[in-house]
């Protein structure tokens, strides 16, 4: 005679069975998760990276040798690398302008407390000013 339900040695077979369905299931969430934190961090560090180079894009000529900075809860240290030659600005006829055009080349690096967050490098025009605008005759 049969009896209705599971006998033990069915209910452990479909329960080794679903734990066999189960695990890839678990190791795709994992996978998720740690494609997300890795995701926020490398947007962290993008938006830093941003933060960073507007922030040195806007210093004054005199201050770009070395430094740092706070953007927002961020520690920004950069230190001028190299910079190219000075030319001088020329008008389309050949004549000399009023400024000459400098290269500079920043290293920086982008700190949350000890932990480096960004590290880049920012080429960043500089203008010097050779004449004043109103020369001493005028225009």
């Amino acid at each position: 005679m049969g009896s209705a339900g599971f006998s033990t040695l069915e209910a452990v077979v479909a329960i080794g069975i679903l734990g066999l369905c189960i695990l890839p299931l678990m190791d795709f969430q994992m996978t998720i998760s740690e494609g997300a934190v890795r995701l926020a961090s490398r947007n962290t560090a993008l938006e830093a990276e941003m933060r960073a180079e507007a922030y040195l894009r806007a210093l004054p000529p005199a201050a770009l040798a070395a430094g740092e900075g706070a953007i927002g809860t961020y520690q920004l240290v950069w230190q001028e690398e190299a910079s190219a030659p000075v030319r001088p600005a020329l008008s389309e006829e050949g004549a000399a302008g009023r400024f000459d055009l400098l290269v500079s080349v920043l290293a920086y690096e982008v700190r949350d407390g000890a932990r480096t967050i960004a590290v880049g490098r920012l080429e960043r025009p500089v203008w010097q000013v050779t004449r004043p605008f109103l020369d001493e005759g005028g225009f």
